[in-house]
């Protein structure tokens, strides 16, 4: 009987004191793992969000320039950081200027677009200058010149980057309007697209 009474007392200690010790031992990985299967929703979620999607997202293949005294270029250079060189990711439309410094009427227009430039940006309209000079640094010179806080990419890569709804022009200066998925809704004569682009871009 002696015995049996301590037997079933070394059994009993085993478990009260086995018990706490696979408790913790499973319940806490599994909290851990939960906890990690949440983060990692979350953290989807976002990076989906931030995602670039129709013009904005081919802005990652280009290589932008801007005026080398332009507020963003100099914040750029401040911050080591390439990536503020670049249009608007969140506007609702595009537009292409294809101009160049040694063309007479691109200089003559140029001014007019850039006197509108601050309107087209409260109105989520993001001005690109595709330029068709023959260096980026001609480009940027030309931007800069005029005081332009607008960014400028080469026409060539343009072209083969496959910019969404650009084409090349036969002839500049000259304009294309787009939306953001790159759906165009006006190709013309640059002074045309400067008259039309507040009817166009509702």
């Amino acid at each position: 009987m002696k015995h049996t009474i301590l037997i079933l007392s070394l059994l009993l200690g085993i478990c009260c004191w086995s018990m706490p010790q696979l408790a913790m031992a499973e319940d806490a990985p599994s909290g851990e793992v939960t906890k990690t299967k949440k983060k990692k929703k979350k953290k989807s979620k976002k990076d989906k969000s931030k995602k670039a999607t129709g013009v904005a997202k081919s802005f990652k293949e280009m290589t932008f320039f801007k005026a080398a005294g332009s507020a963003a270029r100099e914040e750029a250079e401040e911050n080591d950081d390439e990536e503020t060189v670049s249009p608007a990711t969140n506007a609702k439309y595009y537009i292409y200027l294809s101009s160049a410094s040694w063309c007479g009427p691109c200089k003559m227009l140029m001014p007019k677009f850039i006197e509108q430039y601050d309107e087209m940006k409260k109105k989520k309209v993001e001005l690109i200058l595709i330029s068709c000079d023959r260096t980026v640094e001609e480009g940027q010179k030309y931007l800069e010149h005029y005081k332009a806080e607008f960014c400028g990419v080469m026409a060539g890569e343009a072209a083969a980057k496959s910019l969404p709804g650009y084409q090349a022009a036969k002839g500049i200066p000259h304009a294309i309007i787009v939306d953001k998925k790159g759906k165009v809704l006006a190709a013309d004569h640059g002074a045309h697209i400067l008259d039309a682009w507040k009817k166009l871009c509702k």
